[in-house]
């Protein structure tokens, strides 16, 4: 049976996102992952898309805004009502536009990266995003750790202490070169390359 989500629903999934780490791994277990994911998605679109329309209108300037009725407010509504008479003054209410669009965003890419990549595993998707220059940011826990290592030249290109671990890590490259094109895919050849012949000239003792 086709799974809906309701709009609270939808945005219950879209904070876990945000501020549940691991949240994206259980979601994924579910059933109907790829259509609760797209209903999601389209909600942080709205939320990202928005939040750039009012920052670039607004532009510092005061404009009355609840955080309970936004994300999303309908496009064409100028006013909006605050409960027990509370005003923003004109930099919280900014500070406000710019935590969502930040925080959409996140989303968007978690999804995003949860559709294009759906078999790779956290080293892969670490190593495919340094080569294609996305940093992570330290909210994204182990995918964090993973890439925080792999910026070093020495953990991408070192050998490992087994033939297996060795075995593992060129797999990996070879997964990762294959969704990558031009200048980028061209640097993950040169460390791979650079990679074999650091595992010829330092065999692993058995």
């Amino acid at each position: 049976m086709t799974e809906f989500l309701t709009t609270e629903e939808i945005k219950a999934c879209y904070d876990k996102l945000i501020h549940q780490p691991g949240y994206l791994r259980t979601l994924k277990k579910s059933a109907s992952f790829e259509l609760k994911a797209e209903q999601i998605l389209s909600y942080a679109r709205e939320v990202h898309n928005e939040s750039i329309i009012r920052i670039e209108r607004e532009n510092g300037i005061f404009h009355p805004v609840t955080p309970y009725s936004f994300p999303p407010c309908p496009l064409s509504s100028d006013l909006f009502i605050l409960p027990a008479g509370i005003k923003l003054d004109s930099f919280t209410y900014m500070d406000q536009l710019k935590y969502w669009f930040v925080t959409s965003q996140t989303v968007i890419n978690l999804l995003e990266n949860s559709f294009e990549n759906p078999e790779m595993t956290i080293p892969e998707l670490a190593l495919l995003m340094f080569y294609k220059g996305e940093m992570v940011k330290k909210d994204r826990g182990k995918l964090y750790s993973e890439q925080t290592k792999i910026k070093k030249r020495l953990s991408r290109v070192g050998a490992e202490g087994s033939k297996l671990k060795n075995k593992n890590k060129i797999r990996r490259f070879n997964k990762v070169i294959e969704k990558l094109s031009g200048e980028q895919k061209r640097q993950a050849e040169k460390d791979l390359a650079e990679l074999k012949i650091n595992i010829g000239d330092h065999p692993p003792s058995l």
